[in-house]
């Protein structure tokens, strides 16, 4: 089959992107709410975000939720791969 011979040949092409991310370098929150991590990215949009410790804070859109007092270092991580991190502190309520 034509269709599938010319498939075969198609070699998939890494993602080059010369996206770059600086965030805050720090953030307080208290126990039971949120807080906003500044950013700011080049490139493509896409940012993965990760905590250190989902039972200090946790982290979705940049958005981190204060769980109990702590802290926790949050990711945050481009499509090609560059990162920054931020030390968050979650204080008592």
């Amino acid at each position: 089959d034509v269709i599938a011979n010319k498939l075969k040949t198609v070699k998939p092409t890494e993602w080059k992107g010369t996206d770059t991310i600086s965030i805050d370098a720090t953030a307080t929150c208290a126990v039971g709410a949120t807080t906003n991590i500044g950013y700011t990215i080049t490139g493509d949009q896409s940012i993965r975000w990760t905590t250190s410790d989902d039972s200090v804070a946790c982290v979705i859109g940049g958005t981190v939720y204060g769980m109990v007092a702590g802290t926790a270092t949050i990711t945050a991580t481009t499509r090609n791969g560059h990162t920054a991190t931020c030390a968050v502190t979650i204080t008592a309520s």
